[in-house]
């Protein structure tokens, strides 16, 4: 796992004593030494310390080189030049430690070569074996703290991978008991029960109950964490046989969705337009399928069961569409609000999940008729790759 420097802490940090380096520089170039090399030295420091302040990630290996040309040119230079090459030493470690010894070794070589070439350098007069050792610190100090947030975070993950066992624990002991009991039950009803209307709702219920079983079970596998990632990769890298299973989930859904409200005396039109694209993921397979399921419990709740619903799925080559509107259930006379106008606390985390793959969500309601159309990319953009992490 790649560190990260946490980029406005650090920038501060680096501003003081990167502030008093060029106020120094100013000084010396002005009062002390106003040749031409000192003047191109100043403009170079001047760049570096921006660079380290505005990107510490980047910006400490100019840093570093900085403090390189420093040490071997015969020149006076501030003293804050070693203390922001040593803050440089200490994040390149932290994120590359290999990098940091590199570039350790090599403001170490140039320490010992100006000792006794540059005798008005920082080291000019002795002391590249105490600046060497002071490099070898703030390195180590580098691969400390990496050390140490590297099992501060591994121990936070085995926590909560135990947390998330004992609550699957608890929904393997409890909720799926208590769903495979629903459904012997409603199946020992069928059998006993001679209307064929009846029947008809019973079966609804138990596919319903099978349905909310399987998706428990999901979960629990989830929260055990028994999914490799090699068998993610894989299960994203099989997109024809995800988008040919989604198919068919699909299909069994919207007609369980609709005889469930045609049970509530609900009738409305499900138009669907075209075959998922052999590009589509699991993610988004399973993403679009939740979305149906909350729109016909949402209808189901909020719609009035006396006028007709549609819902319209249709497939592209970059994404799927899912278009609904319906007629809000006891509207009046008065525009309907966020918390009543078919927009529940399911739909509002729907939005945000389609949002957050990349999608787009539009909405709009009059004042009885709430629409909907939601675009689900088949794919993660590099964009939203880049901005999940």
């Amino acid at each position: 796992m790649r560190a990260h420097v946490p980029h406005p802490y650090m920038s501060l940090l680096i501003l003081v004593p990167g502030t008093i380096c060029v106020a120094e520089s100013i000084y010396l170039c002005v009062s002390v030494d106003d040749s031409r090399a000192s003047l191109v030295l100043l403009v170079c420091r001047i760049i570096c310390v921006a660079a380290f302040v505005l990107t510490p990630e980047w910006g400490s290996y100019a840093m570093c080189g900085m403090a390189a040309l420093d040490l071997m040119s015969n020149i006076r230079a501030p003293f804050t030049t070693v203390v922001l090459a040593f803050l440089a030493l200490s994040i390149i470690s932290y994120l590359h430690m290999r990098r940091g010894i590199l570039c350790g070794a090599v403001v170490s070589i140039c320490a010992f070569i100006a000792s006794g070439t540059a005798p008005r350098s920082l080291v000019g007069n002795g002391g590249s074996y105490s600046f060497s050792a002071f490099v070898v610190a703030f390195i180590c100090i580098g691969g400390i703290i990496k050390t140490a947030g590297d099992t501060r975070a591994e121990r936070q993950k085995n926590l909560s991978l135990e947390s998330n066992r004992r609550i699957a624990g608890r929904l393997h002991d409890y909720t799926t008991n208590d769903l495979t009991d629903i459904v012997m039950l409603v199946e020992h009803m069928r059998r006993n029960v001679p209307d064929e209307e009846t029947r008809r709702q019973l079966d609804t219920v138990r596919d319903t109950a099978v349905d909310a079983l399987q998706h428990t079970r999901q979960v629990i596998r989830t929260l055990r964490a028994e999914e490799t990632p090699a068998e993610t990769s894989s299960a994203e890298g099989t997109s024809r046989t995800a988008s040919a299973a989604s198919v068919r989930t699909l299909r069994r859904t919207v007609d369980r969705c609709r005889r469930t409200l045609a049970d509530m005396g609900m009738d409305g039109d499900v138009l669907v337009f075209g075959r998922p694209d052999t590009s589509m993921t699991a993610e988004a397979a399973s993403l679009m399928q939740g979305l149906i399921r909350e729109l016909f419990g949402n209808i189901g709740r909020h719609g009035d069961h006396a006028r007709p619903y549609m819902v319209m799925i249709s497939y592209t080559g970059e994404c799927a569409v899912v278009e609904t509107t319906n007629v809000i259930r006891d509207a009046g006379g008065e525009e309907p609000d966020d918390a009543t106008a078919g927009l529940r606390s399911g739909l509002v985390q729907y939005r945000l999940l389609v949002e957050r793959h990349g999608g787009v969500w539009r909405e709009s309601r009059t004042r009885s008729r709430w629409m909907l159309r939601a675009e689900i990319p088949n794919t993660l953009s590099d964009a939203v790759r880049n901005r999940r992490g």
